[in-house]
């Protein structure tokens, strides 16, 4: 299952309140006002998934308004670049995904000399695992598909397998998006002899099934003899 947790929640809360204060103040000075509880919650969004984008609607709004809140992406992800940064030596789970990511794509501003490095590392993975399950995929989020499909993009030998119920996702509350899962998971996934993408449906459960159940109690008795 992939998901995220919650990490070193209390260290990272710290450094999320320090960096939205300092912002503040910064702000405050230049005449500029913003609601702390919402930047929070945005700058905390963006740390666990760096896909997310602020949106507003601009209709009825001022001319001053707008401009205020034509600073906020750029504001908020300041924020979370600094928090990062600030937590380097002491990653949450939601900061080692996004450096797994980010090791395998572009980013901006990377430079020739290390996309040139992404490219050699992304080479050896593919070499290395020329197959990938994920399972509980539905459990996921966006920046997890995209380090799988940077691995797996969907060609040559190398194959992704997820298996997952959109029915049972139960992680929202630690970054899971179903949502994700359903538009994402077959993102370069090469189209079938009939032109749709490859998928199957497990209409009946036997993983309960009496062969199955003796099959795996046969294995595990032989393990377990020989760790004796």
């Amino acid at each position: 299952m992939l998901f995220r947790s919650t990490g070193d929640e209390e260290l990272r809360d710290r450094v999320l309140d320090e960096v939205i204060n300092d912002m503040l103040v910064t702000e405050t000075l230049a005449g500029r006002q913003w609601d702390e509880n919402n930047l929070r919650k945005l700058v905390s969004l963006r740390l666990g998934d760096p896909f997310v984008e602020p949106w507003f609607d601009p209709a009825g709004r001022t001319p001053e308004q707008l401009a205020l809140l034509a600073r906020l992406p750029d504001l908020v992800t300041g924020c979370a670049a600094r928090v990062r940064e600030r937590m380097r030596s002491t990653p949450s789970y939601d900061d080692l995904l996004v450096r797994a990511w980010e090791e395998v794509t572009e980013q901006e501003g990377d430079s020739a000399a290390r996309n040139e490095g992404k490219q050699a590392f992304v080479k050896v993975l593919r070499a290395r695992f020329k197959l990938g399950i994920v399972d509980e995929a539905q459990d996921t989020n966006r920046v997890q598909w995209e380090f799988l499909h940077a691995i797996f993009p969907g060609d040559g030998d190398r194959a992704l397998l997820s298996v997952g119920d959109p029915k049972q996702a139960i992680y929202r509350f630690r970054g899971a998006d179903v949502a994700t899962y359903i538009d994402h998971a077959q993102d370069d996934v090469p189209p079938a002899a009939d032109g749709r993408k490859p998928h199957r449906t497990l209409s009946i459960n036997r993983r309960s099934d009496k062969p199955l159940l003796d099959g795996l109690n046969d294995v595990m008795e032989e393990i377990g003899r020989a760790h004796v």
